[in-house]
């Protein structure tokens, strides 16, 4: 198989849209949270935020779900914190698990933060998943955390290849979220 068919293969298997649902399961599971309240407070709110963004972007004022374009990527941002602020404040109002009410305010600065840099970089949306799942996994076990550390280097790697980022617009994707979501996980459970 060619490297870019590798990398082709790569950046689907980690699309943010595809991997965020298994990888939430799986982190909440090990956490130790019912499969119903995974299911309520991250599944269903993860598909609903798909299925609105994805929905609106597939309208013809848009150019196309890729979000290549500024105002593509602005209106992903826009949705996205609008949508994880309900859903923040539905968590908290049904008294949610803590490890997901906790994670929220670290997710919504993630893309308040990607927005405000979305105005001169092209920030990558595989990383900026993929940094998310690193820093929840790293919260587990750093050796998970290692693991999503490798995977976040191919993704990477298949971002660049495919010629769709720069390595700065992955490093920042990676970076952002990581920092950003690890710092949130040791506020919220006093320890990662």
């Amino acid at each position: 198989m060619e490297k870019e068919q590798v990398a082709y293969r790569l950046s689907q298997i980690f699309h943010p849209a595809i991997i965020e649902i298994p990888g939430a399961i799986l982190a909440l599971y090990m956490f130790g949270l019912p499969l119903k309240e995974i299911f309520y407070f991250a599944v269903l709110p993860i598909s609903i935020l798909t299925a609105v963004i994805y929905g609106v972007l597939a309208m013809p004022k848009y150019r196309e779900l890729n979000m290549n374009t500024k105002a593509d990527r602005d209106m992903f941002y826009i949705l996205s914190i609008l949508l994880l602020t309900i859903t923040a404040v539905a968590t908290h109002h049904f008294n949610g698990p803590e490890i997901i009410a906790g994670l929220y305010p670290g997710i919504i600065a993630v893309g308040i933060i990607n927005y405000l840099i979305n105005s001169k970089v092209k920030i990558s949306l595989h990383l900026t998943g993929m940094g998310v799942l690193t820093a929840v996994f790293t919260g587990l076990s750093p050796g998970y955390g290692i693991l999503f550390l490798i995977f976040s280097g191919l993704v990477a790697w298949s971002r660049i290849k495919l010629g769709r980022h720069t390595p700065l617009e992955t490093f920042l994707g990676f970076t952002v979220s990581f920092t950003v979501i690890l710092a949130s996980l040791l506020f919220t459970m006093g320890s990662a």
